[in-house]
């Protein structure tokens, strides 16, 4: 059957799989010291925290007897850190989850005053668990990597398996869906491990629903398929209803596979109906209805959508009933009660807006917008169509961000990642040195010793004295040799680390200038683009000059990064030379500013070029261009419009001395004391937002040594900034 198109029937997949939190006893082996009544409580504990999954009221009664031997046992600090978390699990379980962050910060207080690691790792996981729950996405990230980190110093393979399993759902919930599958993979290999097939059924679930949300419908009904095999365990924490429901819209997504998603979503609700599950009971109907929408059954689609609108009072999701009251909407267009797909459409419209719903918001305009076309009322569907259109950028705008932020994450992953191997080389370099002195040690020891017994003969046998004496040197001299090879090896290590890191300095550098500064104007210059492209019928043409003009200006600046980005590549791995000659710099200045002319004609720039034809210096004269092009390009950058810039050269017996001056808004202090450094953060916008890479004045720099010469600047913020290159002068 013809899938029907521009359905908006709104999935709901129960993504919410089971979190778990830590009791902080699992991991922990009991110490000899340990007393009887010690290791009794915190069995205790552990029988409360398995009790929570499954009578969160009788869990409750058994941490109220337990407090009087908690409080008597006041120096069994490791059981009162693991009563203090399970107050905090207590009050998340019971959806207080205020009072549950509250309570775990206290035991986290707790478990750092006595220097209880176990119990901390246990709580600072919790703690970003509950964080992820209640939306505060940055606090989660810190929470659990630091937990995934602390677990894996540890070697706690319990502790380790839940947090990449945390961290799976984390990503999941806001979209970073391939850090999801990464983290989820780690977490189900941990716990085939452990042959723990309840939280092995739980995070095959979570891959199934994470490979749905991708699109790749065939992984995730493996996965879901392997969750309800390993879901046979009697310690299971996971719905075989949600499991169903799951089951029955990834067939429903797969290739219109209707009967199949009917029978599983079916299923999961005669599953809710026996065990008077009304939230879950909700969910199915909704899907019921999609699925039913989706093959063109409009009339059966409206009946289960009906019946869940019975129920929206069992449902607290605001987003969910506003996405329902579309979806009716929706039905009724199509089966051709106009009225009433008006009425629902823009009550769910009405509530989509006052959340600030996107995407919901995006769907009822369309729905408007085929409403108003169906009954001719053509400007109000135009208005409704420029609406759908306005949310749909807005949408797909989240979206990259979305991307570009997961992108971001996953760049910070390989960095910790390169930082981990830096650390590893820095241990292996601690511990040849270590080695290297230990055999120094050991070289010294057995000298002393030789020189001992060569003392003893000497005593014994004087005649035997220049042959000692002559021995006793030759070790002396292979000692000397081998500190001497020894200290040789420990500079060369050093040398070999420094340039490690200079190297991964410059890696970085070039990497932040893709990944941020290149990205920015070619940005700017689609949005152009797309203005002229969408509007070009409507925009006059004084604006469309304009905004020539501005593409023009802006593929300048792009190509004058890019074309630094490349030379500076170009010098890092050391194919560019110096080829001196005599050149008259008078000339070298006037061909610079002929290619500059368009941006300082731009700026209203009154430049004076006062270098006499009679100084010459002895340089190369494409590196003499570029390092003039870069510093009369920053002049024209960092100077207001109308301003004034200077270029002047005399010749001394030190050398040639050009300079290349500015009245304008001069730099800062911190920035001047190593704005030639390749690792300074001097990267400003000019004084009309021109966007640069900071890398132009490193390679006049680089450029200056090249020819055997040298750079400095002068400046004070707000007057002003002078460059003086001196470089050879031409032999007489």
């Amino acid at each position: 059957m013809k899938r029907i198109t521009h359905c908006y029937f709104i999935l709901f997949l129960v993504i919410n799989v089971p979190t778990h939190a830590v009791s902080g006893g699992g991991a922990q082996v009991t110490q000899q010291g340990d007393s009887e009544s010690d290791q009794d409580l915190k069995e205790a504990l552990s029988q409360v925290y398995e009790r929570f999954f499954i009578d969160i009221d009788s869990a409750e009664k058994m941490m109220q007897a337990l407090a009087p031997r908690v409080v008597t046992a006041e120096t069994d600090y490791e059981n009162n850190a693991r009563y203090r978390n399970l107050l905090g699990t207590l009050q998340w379980f019971s959806g207080n989850y205020d009072s549950a962050l509250v309570l775990y910060r206290m035991a986290l207080d707790y478990a750092q005053q006595h220097q209880l690691e176990n119990q901390q790792r246990s709580i600072i996981g919790n703690l970003g668990t509950l964080y992820s729950l209640v939306g505060q996405t940055d606090s989660a990230r810190v929470l659990l990597t630091r937990t995934l980190h602390l677990a894996l110093k540890a070697g706690d393979s319990a502790l380790i398996a839940k947090s990449y399993y945390d961290l799976g759902n984390h990503y999941n919930k806001i979209n970073y869906l391939h850090l999801s599958l990464e983290n989820l993979q780690l977490a189900a290999d941990y716990y085939a491990q452990q042959s723990d097939s309840a939280k092995l059924a739980m995070t095959y679930s979570a891959l199934g629903i994470t490979w749905q949300q991708i699109g790749d419908f065939q992984k995730s009904i493996y996965y879901i398929r392997q969750a309800m095999l390993f879901n046979q365990s009697k310690n299971t924490i996971l719905s075989l209803q949600d499991l169903y429901n799951n089951m029955g819209v990834t067939w429903w997504l797969t290739a219109d596979n209707y009967d199949s998603a009917r029978y599983y979503v079916g299923k999961a609700l005669a599953l809710a109906i026996r065990q008077h599950q009304k939230d879950k009971e909700f969910s199915c109907y909704i899907n019921l209805g999609g699925i039913e929408g989706s093959a063109g059954n409009y009339t059966s689609s409206l009946e289960y959508l009906r019946k869940a609108q019975k129920m929206s009072s069992y449902n607290e999701n605001e987003y969910q009933k506003a996405a329902l009251l579309i979806n009716i909407g929706f039905a009724f267009k199509h089966i051709g009660e106009i009225d009433s797909a008006y009425r629902y459409t823009r009550e769910g419209l009405i509530l989509a807006e006052k959340q600030s719903a996107n995407i919901n918001t995006r769907n009822a305009y369309n729905v408007l917008y085929q409403l108003d076309s169906t009954t001719g009322n053509f400007t109000a569907a135009l208005a409704s169509y420029r609406k759908y259109r306005d949310y749909s950028d807005t949408v797909s705008n989240t979206e990259v961000r979305n991307k570009i932020a997961e992108l971001e994450i996953q760049y910070q992953t390989a960095e910790r990642k390169k930082e981990n191997e830096l650390l590893k080389l820095q241990r292996k370099l601690d511990q040849h040195i270590i080695t290297k002195q230990r055999l120094t040690v050991w070289v010294v020891a057995a000298s002393m010793l030789i020189i001992l017994l060569f003392m003893l003969a000497l005593m014994r046998n004087k005649k035997k004295l220049s042959m000692a004496y002559a021995k006793l040197k030759t070790i002396n001299d292979e000692l000397h040799q081998k500190r001497q090879q020894i200290e040789l090896q420990n500079n060369s290590l050093e040398q070999q680390k420094k340039e490690l890191i200079s190297l991964n300095q410059t890696k970085d550098k070039f990497f932040s200038i893709i990944a941020h500064d290149l990205r920015s104007p070619f940005s700017a210059l689609l949005g152009l683009l797309d203005l002229l492209v969408d509007d070009y019928d409507h925009l006059p043409d004084k604006e469309k000059l304009e905004i020539i003009k501005l593409l023009q200006a802006g593929s300048q600046n792009t190509y004058q990064q890019l074309t630094n980005l490349l030379d500076w590549s170009r010098s890092q791995r050391g194919l560019i030379t110096s080829n001196p000659e005599c050149i008259v710099v008078r000339d070298a200045a006037e061909s610079v500013l002929q290619l500059l002319n368009n941006r300082i004609q731009e700026k209203q720039h009154v430049v004076i070029n006062s270098i006499s034809p009679q100084v010459r210096c002895y340089a190369d004269a494409i590196l003499l261009q570029n390092v003039l092009s870069n510093l009369i390009n920053n002049a024209v950058k960092f100077t207001p419009r109308g301003g004034k810039i200077t270029i002047a050269g005399e010749q001394d017996y030190a050398g040639v001395h050009l300079t290349v001056s500015d009245n304008g808004i001069g730099i800062p202090p911190e920035l001047l004391q190593d704005l030639f450094s390749i690792t300074s953060h001097n990267q400003r916008e000019g004084t009309e937002n021109e966007m640069g890479t900071g890398l132009g004045l490193n390679m006049c720099h680089e450029y200056v040594a090249l020819m055997k010469g040298n750079i400095r600047a002068e400046s004070q913020e707000g007057q002003g900034t002078r460059f003086i290159v001196s470089l050879p002068q031409c032999d007489s």
